[in-house]
């Protein structure tokens, strides 16, 4: 039988010839010969080792992009960040969101919460410039580690560092991070809520942390343990919390959160 292109067909009983993919998938994708490294002369290994260390060379001389995502903005890794020209980590302090739209998961808790806030930040504020010390003071500021999800507690503060307005905190940008955090409540929070908060700021490694709850006039402090990435509780001497980090101690008067210094309010 002669085949429709004029040829001769195939001989009895041979298999057909396969194209396309159901040829690649009987048969595998042909993979390219490498040399082994082990195979290649010397001269050949120089080379291999001249030509690879010119590519890391120009991959660190290459602009770095990094892109923030408005539903979940972070900051870039360290390892990123490092490789990043001064300007070009300007532009990304720059693209880092400084405000967010209310939700059902951070609702406004009214003016108990914002005056408490405001009142603990501007006594401290007032205490620091008193006594010439370097601490800066902020509510609800972004707060950007690398690679992580922001955070924003009521109040932070960082020691010695320069005092002045900011949209966000790059913890890579300040080159440290936050000292310490306090979260004011007035509404209602599940156990598992504040734990996990504990957790989280403990993971990130904020010295100290304190829970002042206005409306049932409770107040915790807690602060990392020797060498962990756990909070240990702040035991309480003449019903006062002592803070490290602020030097003072901390106590209630009523619904309002006190600052000791020596003993004077």
């Amino acid at each position: 039988m002669q085949s429709t292109r004029g040829g001769a067909g195939p001989p009895p009983g041979a298999r057909p010839r396969e194209w396309g993919s159901a040829a690649l998938a009987r048969r595998g994708p042909r993979t390219p010969r490498r040399a082994e490294p082990e195979r290649l002369s010397g001269r050949a290994r120089a080379v291999v080792a001249r030509a690879r260390a010119r590519y890391a060379r120009t991959m660190e001389r290459a602009p770095v992009s990094w892109v923030i995502d408005p539903d979940d903005p972070r900051a870039p890794p360290q390892e990123i960040w490092d490789r990043m020209t001064p300007e070009e980590r300007q532009r990304v302090v720059d693209a880092l969101p400084s405000e967010f739209e209310i939700s059902e998961a951070s609702p406004p808790e009214g003016d108990f919460h914002f005056n408490a806030k405001l009142a603990a930040r501007d006594t401290l504020g007032g205490h620091f410039q008193s006594i010439g010390k370097r601490v800066y003071l902020a509510c609800e500021l972004p707060v950007y580690y690398p690679a992580g999800r922001m955070v924003a507690p009521d109040l932070i503060a960082v020691r010695d560092v320069e005092v002045k307005e900011r949209a966000c905190w790059s913890v890579s940008a300040e080159g440290k991070g936050i000292d310490l955090a306090m979260e004011i409540l007035w509404n209602e929070r599940s156990q598992e809520e504040l734990e996990n908060l504990a957790a989280r700021y403990a993971s990130l490694g904020i010295p100290e942390y304190f829970v002042f709850d206005r409306r049932r006039r409770r107040l915790r402090g807690f602060r990392l343990a020797q060498g962990s990435a756990r909070y240990e509780p702040i035991a309480r001497k003449g019903g006062l919390l002592a803070s490290a980090v602020l030097d003072l101690d901390l106590g209630l008067e009523g619904d309002r959160l006190c600052f000791y210094h020596a003993l004077a309010r």
